[in-house]
């Protein structure tokens, strides 16, 4: 059985008192009738926003496009079924995309009633690739559209780091581009464990495999032999040196709050965004 951690529960909450509706209605979406938002809805959009859509009557899966290819950070593997909501973690790129050309919502078959932008706090001199709640169980795996790899300078970043809630590091997880064995990108063996997460350095190799995905991104996990299952939330970049934020005095403490519907750090005086950029 699936157990969603009180900390993904908080995560929820906070995301829903954040929410803003940006469409509501009734669609039918099929792969030849997509629910299409234009550019100008997400004008106000900033990474660390999160699209929550709601659904009936869904028996397949939801996809994500831009200008007809699928935007940075959605997953191939994304079922749906019956009733329910489907959030998306809005990265970087997938906001460069929808701000640019709009946004299609498409599926096999399903009907959306509502969608919502969320606010979500990001993390300090990170970029979040993917966040969410994966439930790390008997072999399986995440999979990638390319747009997650292709977008990205890789030259920025000295690492990925998978966030879970194992409280233990002894499970498996794999970066691939393909599963051939000359695409095998890197796993728990070449990664270094922290509080709560696993970090995959990035070398010339791997940073060369990253840029050269042109179909999918799998991210490969297993529990461990005898081991409990758990949770995944997020997978995210660690950059090669310390955001505007974390820069600043170590002593200072930080004042957070919305601001036209975008996070606003303010620390030493000066305002930061949910990526620590300064604004």
């Amino acid at each position: 059985m699936k157990k969603i951690s009180l900390v993904a529960l908080f995560a929820a909450l906070v995301m829903s008192v954040n929410a803003t509706d940006i469409w509501t209605g009734s669609h039918a979406v099929t792969w030849s009738s997509a629910l299409n938002l234009d550019a100008t809805t997400f004008a106000g959009a900033q990474p660390g926003n999160a699209l929550k859509v709601f659904y009936t009557n869904a028996s397949d899966g939801i996809e994500f496009k831009a200008n007809g290819v699928n935007i940075a950070g959605s997953r191939k593997n994304a079922w749906i079924n019956d009733e329910g909501a489907y959030e998306l973690y809005l990265t970087p790129g997938a906001v460069d995309a929808i701000k640019a050309h709009g946004l299609e919502i498409v599926g096999n078959h399903f009907t959306v009633t509502k969608v919502e932008l969320n606010e979500v706090e990001g993390r300090e001199g990170m970029t979040t690739m993917w966040r969410g709640l994966y439930w790390a169980d008997g072999w399986g795996e995440m999979l990638f559209y390319p747009a997650i790899a292709s977008v990205v300078d890789w030259n920025d970043y000295s690492a990925i780091r998978v966030y879970h809630e194992a409280g233990r590091s002894d499970f498996e997880v794999n970066f691939k581009k393909s599963w051939a064995d000359a695409d095998h990108i890197g796993g728990i063996s070449d990664m270094t464990a922290g509080e709560g997460y696993v970090e995959l350095p990035l070398t010339d190799k791997r940073r060369a495999l990253l840029a050269s995905i042109d179909n999918e991104l799998i991210v490969q996990f297993y529990r461990g032999d005898d081991k409990a299952a758990f949770n995944v939330t997020e997978i995210a970049l660690v950059g090669d040196s310390p955001s505007d934020i974390s820069n600043t005095a170590a002593e200072s403490k930080a004042v957070k709050f919305f601001e036209n519907g975008q996070l606003v750090i303010i620390k030493n005086g000066v305002k930061y965004n949910a990526l620590g950029a300064q604004l």
